[in-house]
């Protein structure tokens, strides 16, 4: 039992020690690009404030909207909505 607890205590040293590398961090934010929207956005007043790109929507409407990611190093990419995405 005892061999077997620095058994454990060596892998997870051996894993910490490997996983804390000299690598490069990418600290430049990804890009969003919206290429098209549905229903199209329109100025209107929030708040007392006009903002340019408003969504009208009432219930059991969907907001439907295409955009491009892009970054400098790789991205990942996690499907949150449980709908097929199109790439």
């Amino acid at each position: 039992m005892k061999r077997l607890f620095f058994q454990w205590i060596y892998i997870f040293a051996l894993l910490n020690f490997t996983a804390c590398g000299d690598d490069v961090v990418d600290v430049t934010p990804p890009s969003m690009e919206a290429m098209a929207y549905s229903p199209t956005p329109v100025p209107d007043e929030i708040c007392g404030t006009t903002e340019p790109n408003v969504f009208h929507l009432t219930g059991g409407d969907e907001l439907v909207f295409d955009v491009i990611f892009s970054d400098n190093t790789s991205l990942s990419w996690a499907i949150q909505s449980g709908h097929p995405q199109q790439f």
